[in-house]
């Protein structure tokens, strides 16, 4: 079987987020941009982490959240 997975950014962000990736030439790179207000919650809300494993098709358990400030990225 193939591999699953990929880059998310989960993110308080507006709507700005994807180009701001893009202006950084790591936009490419991310697959799926998973933001607060389309979700309807906020970071740490495990629901924008879930939205984001289920578009990427990555299992939960194999997978690493990787965040810069620890109130807002971790649960």
């Amino acid at each position: 079987p193939g591999a699953v997975g990929g880059v998310a950014s989960v993110s308080n962000f507006d709507c700005r987020r994807p180009a701001r990736l893009g202006a950084r030439g790591i936009g490419p790179r991310v697959g799926v941009v998973v933001l607060a207000s389309d979700v309807g919650a906020a970071k740490p809300e495990p629901v924008l982490f879930g939205r984001a494993l289920a578009l990427l098709g990555a299992p939960r358990g194999n997978s690493v959240v990787v965040g810069d400030h620890p109130e807002q990225d971790i649960a």
